[in-house]
C-alpha cells in the first residue's frame, strides 16, 4: 500500500509541477464491479500506459484473492483447509499477513 499512496501523490504533486499535463479516464470491469481510474499525464501513449499497469495489479489481486473466484488463490487455500499445503504467491502471503497483522490489532 505504501507504492502505492506514493503514486497517488506523484500524480498529485506532478499535476501542479507539470502544468501541460491533460487528464484522462479509463474505466473496466473488475471484482465484479466498474473499476475507473484517471490518470494526468503529457500523452495518451503514457495515461493508457499506466492505465494497463494499474489494471494489470487489479487482475493480479482479483485471481489471487477473490474469495467468488473458484480459480483464485484464496479458494485454493480453503478448498484445501486441513489437507496438503497450497502454494501461493509472493502478493497472496503479503495480504495474508497483512490481514493477520491487522487482526492483532483488533
Amino acid at each position: 500500500m505504501g507504492s502505492f499512496r506514493s503514486l497517488v501523490l506523484l500524480l498529485v504533486a506532478g499535476r501542479s509541477i507539470i502544468p501541460d499535463l491533460l487528464k484522462y479516464e479509463f474505466s473496466e470491469l473488475h471484482m465484479g464491479t466498474k473499476v475507473s481510474i484517471t490518470l494526468y499525464a503529457q500523452t495518451q501513449a503514457a495515461a493508457e500506459a499506466g492505465a494497463k499497469a494499474a489494471f494489470a495489479e487489479i487482475a493480479a489481486v482479483d485471481a489471487a484473492l477473490s474469495d467468488y473466484r473458484p480459480d483464485s488463490e484464496l479458494s485454493n487455500i480453503n478448498r484445501a483447509a486441513g489437507g496438503a499445503p497450497v502454494e501461493i504467491s509472493q502478493l497472496t502471503q503479503d495480504a495474508l499477513r497483512e490481514a493477520l497483522r491487522f487482526a492483532g490489532e483488533t
